[in-house]
């Protein structure tokens, strides 16, 4: 056996590995831990072969076929095992690694364009259902703290390190973050490890709400607040000393237009993107959510850092201030 086939062989024991994760229900470090190795492995392998990736591409457009009318409301509140089930593959095999040229194939097929649009808001909602599952679970745990601890990963506690070093924080500033979803786990990573409190500002009211809970749960109130707003809220200009933006916020130009007009000047801003790690791969995961990537930044704003995904860190981190 050459050394290529051993490649072979590695890459299809993982990626079986990787088949069978799925059936673990649990979300735990352990789970996170491997299912992120596995991925890293691979991503050292080259990614996945031609085969494997047309199998991809055919399972998860299965998947969506069989799941596209489904409301953004009912996956929110899925209850349904085998609708759970298929959203946790299309979630599993969106994160496998490709050469970036088979996305060139794959984007050429008629219909692309609606189909990750609807497959973006799919992955979008099972992500917010995901995230309050994981806030409702913790906040209701009889030791919220050490369930928050071994739900968290290695790869927030880093970005975090990354968006704390880069904006030049110390303890006792205070940061918004716009988009902070229903477990602003960047929130209290930011005051469990450097002291820094925040206000996280949320779009949807219910998701406000289960975010509140959990921040509740673990006696954080005085350090975290969680409001119900968008980026036009006064908050985000007079409460800041470094302003973040979650990848998911949309729309990105109205966002950074609106802030351009009212952050004073020298404010500092970073901003999430989901991106390859690799030049030369990608996942469907990032062809589908990265549609608001590339946009035109206002002129107001000047870079300073770029921050690229790391092992451990999946988000592209870039550091602007306003001129």
């Amino acid at each position: 056996m050459n050394k290529q086939d051993d490649i072979s062989t590695e890459i299809l024991r993982i990626y079986s590995s990787l088949q069978r994760k799925k059936e673990e229900t649990a979300e735990t470090n352990e789970k996170a831990h491997s299912v992120r190795s596995q991925l890293n492995r691979l991503r050292e392998l080259g990614g996945v072969p031609f085969e494997i990736f047309q199998e991809i591409r055919a399972k998860c457009l299965e998947i969506y076929y069989s799941i596209k009318n489904l409301s953004g409301e009912s996956i929110l509140n899925i209850s349904d095992d085998e609708l759970l089930e298929k959203l946790n593959t299309l979630r599993l095999y969106a994160g496998i690694p490709f050469n970036l040229k088979f996305a060139d194939e794959f984007k050429s097929k008629p219909g692309f364009v609606t189909t990750s649009i609807f497959l973006n808001e799919i992955m979008f909602n099972d992500g917010v259902r995901r995230e309050r599952d994981q806030a409702e679970f913790i906040a209701n745990s009889p030791n919220p703290w050490e369930v928050f601890n071994d739900r968290t990963g290695v790869g927030y506690e880093d970005l975090v390190k990354k968006e704390y070093e880069c904006a030049n924080l110390k303890s006792g500033d205070k940061i918004v973050f716009l988009g902070s979803g229903p477990a602003p786990i960047t929130l209290i990573l930011f005051w469990k490890l450097f002291g820094v409190k925040s206000v996280g500002i949320e779009i949807d009211s219910e998701t406000a709400d289960i975010s509140r809970k959990l921040i509740n749960s673990l006696g954080l109130n005085e350090h975290i607040n969680i409001i119900t707003g968008d980026h036009f809220s006064k908050t985000v200009v007079e409460e800041c000393d470094h302003l973040i933006i979650a990848s998911d916020a949309e729309p990105k130009v109205e966002i950074f237009n609106q802030l351009a007009e009212t952050l004073p000047k020298g404010k500092t801003l970073s901003y999430r993107l989901v991106e390859p790690k690799n030049d030369n791969q990608t996942t469907f995961a990032t062809i589908v959510l990265n549609k608001e990537q590339e946009f035109i930044l206002h002129p107001s704003f000047k870079q300073y850092h770029y921050e690229p995904p790391s092992e451990n860190v999946l988000n592209t981190i870039i550091f602007i201030r306003k001129e």
